[in-house]
C-alpha cells in the first residue's frame, strides 16, 4: 500500500514493531506508517516495504492493540 511520498508499506510492515496504523482523513482509512526514526532517533537505512532490512516483528500484545485499532478506525469511518 503506497504511503505519501511514494513509500511502500505492505502487509509485511503491519506486522513490525515500528509500524503505526494512523489515520489519513483525506482518504477516510487507516494508513500504515514507519515509526523507525521516531524510536531509535536515526534513518532508517532501507525502503519500506518487502526490502526492508530493519524488520522487527511486533510482541503479541502490540500486534492485537494495533488490529483493535484499525478495525475501531474502520468502524468509524463506516459511521458505525
Amino acid at each position: 500500500m503506497p504511503e505519501h511520498g511514494g513509500g511502500l508499506c505492505t502487509q509485511r510492515c503491519r506486522g513490525c514493531e515500528y509500524c503505526y496504523s494512523g489515520l489519513d482523513m483525506a482518504l477516510c482509512r487507516s494508513m500504515p506508517m514507519c515509526e523507525y526514526i521516531l524510536k531509535t532517533g536515526r534513518r532508517r537505512a532501507c525502503p519500506a516495504g518487502e526490502r526492508c532490512t530493519e524488520f522487527t516483528p511486533a510482541a503479541p500484545a502490540d500486534e492485537q492493540r494495533r488490529r483493535a485499532a484499525e478495525r475501531m478506525w474502520g468502524a468509524i469511518m463506516r459511521g458505525r
